[in-house]
């Protein structure tokens, strides 16, 4: 019989260890051709795999705002906040699918800041859940392509009575 409270809850932190700190990893993900990149407006999400050495986390992350926009520190060092506690507290499905999808291995993923003014918090926050969500889809179809079981979707294809299971278009009249 389990009690409540053995169970330990899921703790949002973000340690040393999940940020990339290497200048290797950090060229092979902007210079190599391993990477891919989503957007969604104001930041770009540049991620690749490799491989995972015992004893390091599931991903890592780095968070670059770039000078050219925001000369004051201040500035960039507030965004950078705000994109490393949106990442924070929205990881854990992440970190889920990578450990099952594909152990052994680790995401490696740079989150830029591409717009020229100051957000509010929750706007950055919605963004970074939606390429997180984005970058966890990609990866499950990357792993059923790997494994053979992938299938082409036709059903966003329908036409007429709207059962599409694409749940972001709305169904056709």
């Amino acid at each position: 019989m389990t009690d409540a409270t053995t169970i330990t809850p899921q703790r949002n932190t973000l340690s040393k260890s999940e940020r990339v700190a290497s200048r290797n990893t950090v060229e092979t993900l902007f210079g190599g051709g391993h990477s891919r990149a989503l957007s969604a407006f104001p930041l770009r999400m540049v991620y690749m795999l490799a491989p995972r050495a015992e004893g390091e986390p599931a991903a890592q992350m780095l968070v670059s705002v770039p000078k050219r926009w925001f000369k004051r520190a201040v500035k960039r060092n507030r965004i950078k906040r705000q994109v490393r506690e949106a990442y924070r507290t929205s990881k854990h499905q992440l970190l889920a699918d990578i450990d099952t999808l594909f152990p052994g291995q680790k995401l490696v993923m740079a989150f830029i800041y591409i717009d020229g003014e100051l957000l509010p918090s929750a706007e950055i926050d919605a963004k970074l859940k939606n390429l997180l969500c984005r970058v966890g889809e990609k990866l499950n179809v990357k792993c059923q392509r790997r494994h053979g079981t992938h299938k082409a979707d036709t059903s966003q294809h329908t036409t007429g009575s709207g059962d599409a299971t694409d749940t972001t278009t709305a169904p056709q009249p």
